[in-house]
């Protein structure tokens, strides 16, 4: 999730050509898909020579326990890449009283309040395709929607499990930091506060103690310890500095930085690099506790988690008149596709940047894109304006389910995405008995996207911060490891590396028709059909190209003046306000219904 002031960074790091033996150790954060227990052995699993720290996934939102204090407390947060801030809640804090539900009746009924009057009406360009593609607007569908006044409703007893225990007070399920217990511990004396465009605050002070992430001790790390907030646990912002809440008014004298989670493992000689690898495993495949949710891996890569070309791409500062500095995990996707077994039909030609961001839940598309893309899932779609989701009677999406959304990058990575990723089950907000589904991509209006959580999970990314660039493939499922440390191998940058997104390229025109790419996919060589499921199926193998040969990611003023020279601005004048935090707390409120 991105804090409510977006900001964008520029770091620089230069991935060394291999060595003989890193003295660097990888550190790894597992997700698991686990009923919570209060017991920490079963939480903290030795592989090899490093530890694998269990992480979570909680309905919609991936979570890690760490360590504070010198007595190690363990708390839960929310891992998030798309902010830069750990805060944790103070075991004073009012919300420690309360339970779930309880927190859900004093704020989260409002704050989806919040969240329904921040759903802006369709816009007039939304409207026009709307009509042009043939989709109802607010049709039979939404005459069945539960609540009309825009307030979500508690879901019954016998539906999906959220994984909480929903009457147990939430300090006592996922930990709060009591600063009386550490002898480390020490106040900065200076207000920390955040605000999310869903609503939700916190609000603390600024402090500092050892935070153990696995078996790495980071000491003196900063660090927000909150007492105002409805949120139920801590978020671990793992983004880049120039991110930090610290950071985030341009126009500010005082404005900072300071070492963050990622910083801090780099600075004190645990990583030799301000990066991480991310891998969240399709939820099919995680049917037992055995089996790993995914995980974010400091320092290294997994390439059994790698499944074809694998290439780095530069970080693209789409807000530079007013952070001329300032970059973070804006990318450029070249063509967005959807294939089935006989065809293949490209939504979006023109280059876009998106946001990779595992804090967001939903992903956002501009107006035409999405249209096409709901279009060529299924026709039957329906616009459902309150929801502000394309939705449709789940009974209608059996083939559909096959079809794969492509997203292609540069010359050499095209990510395929199940469609089935893709598509939220919304049935307890209708009053009819029948089955929906939500399509869970919506309109952005700034014409920038965000690739979450429903992408992730079809992708192995390297957020390189230190060098303001990001490596992408295709993901391999399975339970194999083949772990390398950075400075014991190369990534190549795509061919197209330095061919980013400028605001001059040409407009579409909203009326153009879907187009027919020749053969089965965007990628040469790639059967749409059946790679994916290829892939799943055939887990205990790993299939590589060229990624681990060739030139190195090259130098950090390189890598930087590519970037900026290759670039224009928005035409905005100011960064966006933040979404990603609104479509987790959305999908959480639908879950619970």
């Amino acid at each position: 999730m991105i804090i409510n002031h977006l900001v964008l960074t520029a770091l620089s790091i230069a991935l060394a050509s291999a060595q003989l033996q890193s003295p660097f150790k990888a550190n790894k954060l597992p997700f698991k898909k686990v009923y919570h227990s209060n017991d920490p052995k079963d939480r903290l699993i030795k592989r090899d020579d490093y530890e694998s720290l269990d992480l979570r996934h909680i309905g919609v939102l991936y979570t890690a326990e760490i360590q504070i204090g010198s007595d190690e407390t363990e708390i839960e947060v929310i891992v998030d890449t798309g902010s830069a801030d750990l805060w944790v809640i103070d075991s004073d804090a009012a919300v420690c009283e309360l339970s779930y539900d309880e927190i859900e009746a004093n704020s989260f009924s409002s704050a989806s309040a919040k969240f329904m009057d921040k759903i802006a009406p369709p816009s007039q360009e939304l409207l026009d395709g709307l009509s042009e593609f043939g989709f109802a607007l607010d049709g039979e569908i939404s005459q069945y929607l539960a609540d009309k006044s825009g307030r979500v409703s508690k879901r019954e007893e016998n539906q999906q499990d959220f994984n909480i225990n929903r009457d147990e007070p939430v300090c006592e399920q996922f930990g709060s930091f009591d600063s009386s217990s550490s002898d480390t511990f020490q106040s900065n004396n200076s207000a920390f506060g955040i605000a999310y465009l869903d609503g939700t605050t916190a609000n603390g002070t600024w402090v500092r103690d050892t935070v153990r992430i696995g078996d790495f001790a980071i000491s003196q790390q900063s660090f927000a310890l909150v007492n105002i907030t409805d949120n139920y646990m801590g978020i671990l912002g793992l983004g880049p500095a120039t991110q930090q809440t610290t950071n985030s008014n341009p126009i500010a004298a005082n404005r900072f930085t300071y070492d963050g989670v990622v910083d801090s493992l780099r600075s004190q000689g645990f990583i030799n690099s301000a990066s991480f690898s991310v891998y969240l495993s399709p939820d099919e495949d995680n049917e037992h506790d055995e089996f790993s949710d995914g995980e974010i891996l400091f320092g290294a890569i997994d390439r059994a988690k790698i499944d074809g070309p694998f290439r780095l791409f530069p970080y693209v500062n789409p807000y530079k008149p007013v952070y001329p500095d300032q970059y973070t995990s804006y990318v450029t996707v070249s063509t967005i596709a959807v294939s089935s077994s006989d065809e293949t039909l490209i939504i979006e030609r023109r280059p876009r940047l998106a946001l990779i961001d595992t804090g967001a839940t939903f992903s956002y598309l501009p107006t035409y894109p999405l249209i096409r893309l709901a279009f060529s899932i299924h026709g039957g779609f329906e616009y459902v304006s309150q929801l502000g989701l394309f939705v449709i009677r789940t009974s209608s999406l059996s083939v559909a389910r096959n079809k794969v959304i492509e997203f292609k990058f540069g010359e050499d990575v095209v990510i395929q995405s199940p469609v089935s990723d893709h598509l939220l089950d919304v049935s307890g907000l209708f009053t009819d008995g029948q089955q929906y589904s939500a399509l869970t991509v919506r309109e952005s209006l700034d014409g920038l996207s965000i690739l979450g959580d429903t992408f992730i999970k079809s992708a192995y990314l390297f957020f390189d911060n230190e060098n303001s660039q990001l490596g992408i493939g295709q993901i391999n499922v399975t339970d194999d490891e083949d772990i390398e440390v950075v400075g014991d191998f190369t990534i190549e940058r795509d061919p197209a590396y330095s061919s980013t997104w400028s605001s001059d390229l040409p407009h579409e025109t909203p009326t153009r028709a879907l187009s027919t790419a020749s053969g089965g996919g965007l990628g040469t060589g790639i059967n749409t059909a059946t790679s994916r499921a290829s892939s799943r199926s055939t887990s205990g193998s790993t299939s590589r190209t060229s990624s681990t040969s060739g030139s190195a990611s090259g130098t950090s003023s390189g890598a930087s003046s590519a970037t900026q020279n290759d670039e224009t601005s928005t035409d905005l004048g100011a960064p966006a306000a933040s979404l990603s935090a609104t479509p987790c707390l959305f999908a959480i409120l639908l879950l619970m219904l």
